[in-house]
């Protein structure tokens, strides 16, 4: 995801986690920290420590380099969406629609057997309006 806006690294944490709908408290928790030190990062009031800052950037699904204003990539992945803006719409390669599908596939959890049953129920459908 591309973001245009320049953000604090406290601003970058606090609105990801914002996004992720857990409070500062049960955040702090699930990355081994206390709520009062976790609120002080998100307040600006302290930076966190290399190994703090990969555990935030790990659960919140983003790079160190996002948090620490390296790159303006969220998560080091282009959308389909990011490139219709950079690009126009509809002018894209088309492999980025099976990207979409399989980052859509990874977040539901579906075991490989049910993925394949559903791929061939595509295919199937494809098939038979031939």
């Amino acid at each position: 995801m591309l973001v245009k806006e320049s953000m604090n690294m406290n601003e970058k944490i606090r609105t990801l986690r914002e996004a992720t709908n857990m409070t500062q408290k049960e955040f702090a928790k699930s990355i081994g920290m206390s709520p009062s030190a976790y609120g002080m990062i998100e307040q600006g009031r302290r930076e966190p420590g290399r190994e703090k800052l990969e555990r935030i950037a790990d659960k919140l699904n983003t790079t160190t380099d996002y948090l620490l204003g390296r790159t303006e990539l969220v998560d080091n992945i282009i959308t389909k969406a990011d490139l219709e803006r950079l690009l126009g719409p509809g002018n894209y390669p088309e492999w980025i629609e099976w990207i979409e599908l399989k980052k859509y596939l990874d977040k539901q959890k579906l075991r490989p057997a049910h993925v394949k049953e559903m791929l061939e129920g595509i295919i199937e459908k494809i098939n038979s309006k031939k």
